[in-house]
């Protein structure tokens, strides 16, 4: 999945965009001989290995498996949430408007907002984007629909952070980066030195510790921090990871695939 890839690809998007949905494996490996991709990408870009050639079948016949296994995974979802208390909150956006229960009203803004950052974020405007990250969090944040959801909205400053949610922030306008035990919020430096969104980005959302001043004078190592880190990035310590109900963990799982199945 090449989706946050694009953002920085050194080519432009063009040149993925020309080869989405295709296999772009001899036109790779003609200009990047003896590259591994791996060395481009983040870990979780990985989808899977290649499988059964979806041309090699019917468009009915795929489709009708498609809708079964849809079918297979609502069903398994009703009778998960029937026995999860409080029926598994969103935790995510994504999630939220999954959900049947929230209001036609607060849908139609949160897809408008998301449409609106999927707009900035194509046409590079970062600033924008966190303009409207942070109007979706007051949306959420309001006393009228807090209650609906557990999407985590900005975390405060001084305290400790799982990876978790350094996770979650790992986009040009919302760039969180955990390093030496500590997580630090780039996003203004992102609009500040965009020369430097490449080196920066492939590591948002993610602890860069393991590459520390392995190229000194750039980022990570000691050189960058003490010349460009400012105090106020620094967000707060890593800290443990929150205990998830198994339930709630496979309910999340399976509102993942059932959004991609449709």
């Amino acid at each position: 999945d090449l989706s946050e890839f694009m953002d920085r690809h050194p080519g432009g998007p063009t040149t993925i965009v020309a080869w989405a949905g295709k296999d772009a494996s001899k036109f790779f490996n003609d200009i990047h001989k003896g590259v591994k991709i791996d060395s481009y990408l983040r870990p979780e870009a990985f989808q899977g290995d290649l499988g059964l050639d979806e041309s090699l079948m019917s468009d009915n016949f795929y489709h009708t498996l498609r809708e079964a296994r849809i079918a297979e995974v609502k069903e398994e979802l009703d009778r998960i949430l029937s026995q999860v208390s409080g029926g598994g909150k969103a935790d995510s956006v994504s999630r939220l408007l999954q959900d049947k229960s929230i209001s036609a009203d607060l849908k139609m803004k949160l897809q408008r907002l998301e449409t609106q950052k999927r707009a900035a974020l194509d046409s590079e405007d970062y600033a924008k984007a966190a303009e409207i990250k942070k109007s979706v969090e007051a949306l959420l944040a309001d006393d009228d629909h807090a209650h609906l959801h557990d999407v985590p909205l900005d975390q405060a400053a001084n305290c400790n952070i799982p990876l978790s949610e350094v996770a979650r922030h790992n986009k040009p306008h919302d760039c969180w980066v955990a390093l030496n035990g500590c997580v630090y919020d780039l996003s203004d430096f992102l609009l500040q030195h965009p020369e430097q969104r490449n080196a920066i980005l492939a590591w948002a959302g993610r602890d860069a510790t393991a590459v520390w001043n392995k190229i000194p004078g750039r980022f990570p190592s000691a050189n960058w921090m003490e010349f460009y880190m400012r105090p106020e990035a620094r967000m707060g310590d890593i800290g443990k990871e929150p205990e998830v109900d198994p339930k709630l963990a496979q309910i999340r799982q399976l509102q993942d695939e059932l959004w991609k199945l449709e």
